[in-house]
């Protein structure tokens, strides 16, 4: 097998690997934001819109962070966590016209980013590399609008888009960039240093690059994290 071809496969590999070693953290994730969601719907239903509106701006808050899981469409069908908490939102509002058409207009702006995450993964995924840049760096602009508009309505800050730059990591290692796969991977995690996804993504290129000593570091913080939510679900604490 042609050196090029085989450093791609392995590229690959690590991508499948790194999403496998996260998929446990994205689980416990997904269901205290599906929980909270819940939360805030009975509350809504009760009038305490308030206390509803309390949580909901803590679950858009933190999308970005809690990446995979969030960002896309769940088995169901159901549209990504944060998009359907701004259009719960929408309820909480109803009595204000102005509050509710600006929440829409920020729902509209998620379920922009989420379809060029989709659309740039799916191409990754497939091998359409340019593509996949192109659909990726949307997401991330479409991501740091996300991000303004929330700060400007809710009054709170979002993360900043970076499970777009994660994939961008993945898109540059796959198009042989090592250089610029790095950078994405760090931007990623000085936005976040607690981000398991771009930790792992890391360690894939360092272990590609022949760097295993520094890949099972970054892979050690993957577990770490982990197991820091393993402990809160265990000891009933809730980050939402």
């Amino acid at each position: 097998m042609p050196v090029e071809i085989a450093l791609v496969t392995s590229i690959r590999r690590r991508i499948l690997k790194c999403y496998s070693d996260i998929s446990e953290l994205d689980s416990l994730r997904r269901r205290k934001a599906s929980a909270a969601l819940e939360r805030a719907k009975r509350l809504v239903v009760l009038g305490r819109k308030n206390e509803a509106l309390g949580i909901l701006l803590e679950v858009v808050s933190q999308a970005h962070r809690n990446g995979l899981g969030w960002m896309f469409s769940d088995a169901s069908g159901k549209a990504p966590l944060h998009v359907r908490a701004w259009e719960m939102m929408m309820a909480c509002f109803e009595d204000g016209e102005k509050e509710s058409e600006a929440a829409k207009a920020v729902a509209d702006l998620a379920v922009n980013e989420s379809k060029h995450l989709n659309d740039g993964i799916a191409a990754l995924k497939s091998g359409q590399y340019a593509k996949a840049g192109v659909e990726l760096y949307a997401a991330e602009r479409a991501g740091v609008d996300y991000a303004a508009a929330v700060r400007k309505v809710a009054g709170k800050a979002a993360r900043k888009p970076v499970t777009a730059l994660i994939y961008l990591g993945y898109a540059h290692a796959l198009a042989k960039d090592f250089a610029g796969a790095a950078k994405k991977f760090d931007d990623a995690l000085k936005l976040d240093p607690e981000n398991a996804e771009a930790w792992g993504g890391k360690g894939s290129l360092l272990e590609v690059l022949g760097k295993p000593a520094e890949a099972e570091r970054c892979y050690g913080r993957v577990r770490a994290i982990l197991e820091g939510e393993r402990r809160k679900a265990r000891d009933g604490g809730d980050a939402i």
